[in-house]
Parts: C-alpha cells; sequence; structure tokens
C-alpha cells in the first residue's frame, strides 16, 4: 500500500482509505497521496520531519490528519482540494501558513494555529466557507503581529473567531480586517461602504477587486492610502478622499472601469505611476495647485479624459502619462515642465492643441524624450498655443533625448 525508499515515503495505493505511517518514515514526497480519493485518515508518526509538496493534494475524502507536535517543515499546497477535511491542528515550529496551503477545503470548520506562526501568505483560507474558528495558541497581541499577505484576498470566511489564550477576536468586522487602525482588508458585498471613523490608514490592495463596490467615504483622519488599493474595483463610481493625503499611490484606482470622476486631495504632491490606469469612464480630473509629479503611465487609457489642466507646480511629467488617452482634446501644459518623456501623449489621436502658459522661446527650450522606435510624446501637427504666439509640434528645437544621450537639431 505505500512504497518507501530510504525513509523517504514515495507513493501511496490510491484505493487507501486509512494509513498510518510507519516510524521508519522520515519525509512524506511531493504528492505521495495525490489523487487518493478513498483516503479518510492518516495517522503521522513523530519520526516524520518533512511532508513535501501537494502531499495530500486532491484528496477530497480525507476527514483526519493527525500531525507530528513539532519539528517538523510543512510544503506548500500541502491539504489543496481536501474537501471534506473537518478539523487539524497544526504543529508547534510552523512559521508560515503558505498560499493555498488550504485551497477548497470547505468542510473545514475549526483550525488549531500555533504560536510560531508569523505569516499567512494569500489565498491560505481561500475557498474554507465553512472555517468559524481559529483556536490560537499564542496571546491577543502574538496574533494581532501575525503578518497577513494580502495581494487579492486570504480566504478567510466572514465572522471568524480567534480564540487566543487570553481572549477571543473576531476577524472581521463588518467584513473589514482593522488593526491599529490600518483598514488592512474589505471584501464586503455592500455597494456602498463608510469607512470608520477610527481608521488612520488603508493598506496596499485592501479593496483590490471588489466587484460589488459603487461608492466608498473615507474619513478625514486617514492619511495614507496604500498601493493598489481599490485596483480592479471595476463597478466604483464615486470615492471621498480626504484633503490631507499628500500622494496617490503606485495603481491605486486602476482598471476601476466605471469611475468618471475623483477629488484629487488639495496636499498632493504627487501622482504615482498608474495610479488611473484604464479607467475607461473617467471624464474629468481637476489637479490641484501644489502637484508636483505625475507618475509614468498615471492615466494612461482613460479612453473618456477630453480635457485636463496641469498646474503651475508641476516639474515632472513621467512616461507614457496620457499613453493612449484617445478622447483628449485639449491639455494646459506648465511651462515648468522642462522634459517631455518618452510617449507623454502617444495614441492621444484626438488631441488637437496643448495651452502652454509659457512663451514660444521656452517652448523651444524643453527637451524632447523618444524611444528607440522614436515615438515622440507628442502628435506631429498638434497645435502648440504659447503666451506670445502658436505653432506645431514638430522636431523641438530644444533637442531630442534618447538612450540617454542629448541631441541638438
Amino acid at each position: 500500500m505505500l512504497t518507501i525508499l530510504n525513509g523517504i515515503l514515495v507513493i501511496c495505493d490510491e484505493n487507501a482509505t486509512e494509513v498510518v505511517i510507519p516510524d521508519d518514515v522520515k519525509i512524506i514526497g511531493e504528492n505521495a497521496f495525490e489523487g487518493c480519493t478513498s483516503l479518510t485518515s492518516v495517522v503521522i508518526p513523530e519520526s516524520v520531519c518533512e511532508i513535501m509538496e501537494g502531499a495530500f493534494r486532491g484528496c477530497r475524502a480525507l476527514k483526519s490528519v493527525t500531525l507530528p507536535e513539532r519539528g517538523i517543515t510543512l510544503g506548500s499546497t500541502l491539504f489543496y482540494d481536501c474537501s471534506e477535511l473537518e478539523s487539524i491542528v497544526l504543529p508547534e515550529g510552523m512559521s508560515v501558513i503558505t498560499s493555498n496551503f488550504f485551497y477548497g477545503c470547505n468542510s473545514l470548520k475549526t483550525i488549531t494555529i500555533p504560536r510560531s506562526i508569523t505569516k499567512i501568505e494569500n489565498n491560505g483560507f481561500v475557498f474554507c466557507g465553512n472555517l468559524r474558528e481559529v483556536i490560537y495558541q499564542g496571546t491577543l497581541e502574538q496574533w494581532r503581529k501575525i503578518e497577513f499577505t494580502i495581494t487579492d484576498w486570504n480566504g478567510f470566511p466572514e465572522d471568524i473567531t480567534i480564540k487566543c489564550s487570553d481572549g477571543d477576536e473576531k476577524l472581521y468586522k463588518n467584513s473589514m480586517i482593522i488593526r491599529d487602525n490600518t483598514l488592512f482588508l474589505c471584501h464586503s458585498a455592500a455597494e456602498n461602504i463608510n469607512v470608520p471613523d477610527s481608521v488612520t490608514a488603508i493598506a496596499s490592495c485592501a479593496f483590490m477587486n471588489n466587484k460589488s463596490l459603487v461608492s466608498v467615504k473615507i474619513p478625514k483622519q486617514v492619511k495614507i492610502i496604500g498601493n493598489s488599493a481599490f485596483c480592479g474595483c471595476e463597478s466604483l463610481k464615486q470615492v471621498e478622499l480626504p484633503d490631507d493625503i499628500e500622494g496617490l499611490a503606485y495603481r491605486l484606482f486602476g482598471l476601476c472601469d466605471a469611475l468618471e470622476n475623483i477629488n484629487i486631495p488639495k496636499a498632493a504632491k504627487y501622482i504615482g505611476s498608474n495610479t488611473f490606469c484604464c479607467c475607461k469612464k473617467l471624464k474629468e480630473i481637476k489637479l490641484p495647485e501644489g502637484l508636483e509629479e505625475i507618475g509614468d503611465e498615471a492615466f494612461s487609457e482613460c479612453l473618456s479624459l477630453e480635457s485636463v489642466e496641469i498646474p503651475d507646480t508641476v516639474v515632472y511629467l513621467g512616461e507614457c502619462v496620457f499613453f493612449g488617452c484617445s478622447s483628449l482634446k485639449v491639455v494646459k501644459l506648465p511651462s515648468s515642465v522642462k522634459i517631455l518623456e518618452v510617449n507623454t501623449f502617444k495614441n492621444c489621436t484626438a488631441l488637437e492643441q496643448i495651452n502652454y502658459t509659457g512663451t514660444l522661446a521656452e517652448w523651444d527650450k524643453i527637451k524632447v524624450k523618444v524611444s528607440q522606435k522614436n515615438n515622440f510624446p507628442i502628435p506631429y501637427g498638434t497645435k502648440i498655443k504659447c503666451t506670445d504666439g502658436e505653432t506645431e509640434f514638430n522636431l523641438p528645437k530644444g533637442g531630442l533625448e534618447s538612450d540617454d544621450k542629448m541631441r541638438d537639431l
């Protein structure tokens, strides 16, 4: 029934139902029990020091697993799709619950986690819809220090209770993880969400790919919103941002297809790369005085954006900032911008006019960066309206910058 070579359990017969692994086994090999669809229970002796990746993957009848109490290394996706597994006690010394470790264990109701756990990775408990109780062998303070790696969601269902040695904690409050005044995750199905007043920061990816979210109100106390916090919220139409936020992070509202307009905080000094990329319905954007930098591809592929006024305080526009904004017709460009990066307005096929706040002489001094394919940042023939006259965009007198070398024309 079991194939064992030099202390390694290599494979188990696919018809096995109940298995007690002998004491001479030290390692359970990768995918050793995979596909044993009749297997209902496994007892693993203390002699085993390692269970490799996917060892019990797809054991859909498996209900009971007895692991060694300590000193064992557990591989990733270990119980992937063990849909009948009801409870388990993880061994002391284990430090990470890896991605997809309990993926699809939808009968899992109770799990005991040792205090040695320091990290729970993305999707560790995805599709564990019946999990209601986590018994944590450390204190509440130790539990709250565990790192959650969240790029989409970690898979914990709602209303789960964490039982610690000195008290209990609900992991979610209204489908939110909030710790130390930081909102780490929200996967509520509600269309309209008011972030609690106690929150002062929103973590990266907190609302990422929330398909139900239509509007969100963020309290004025919030000073920080992390990367991709609302990325992929395809139904999001309305966001109220606090005025005191000093910058908009990388990909903050990327792929928010329904977003039509938004207030940029008055205190904002920068807009990060890809912040509004592919917001296809974004028609209106008001940039505040005091803004200094707009990152690469910040508004790329905003197909409905028709005009934009860049304030005089902006000194840097990144590459491809308005790339593919096919409805963009008019742009106000301040004389404070001295260099046009690669493809700034590339594929802005409707662009008719740039209102430049400097003189013709100042315009001629602007440096232009091109890629190796000579992709210029502004479509040829675009009207440039300066304070003392007009011109058209052609090969710039200020020079081309390519491959980090400047060439005068």
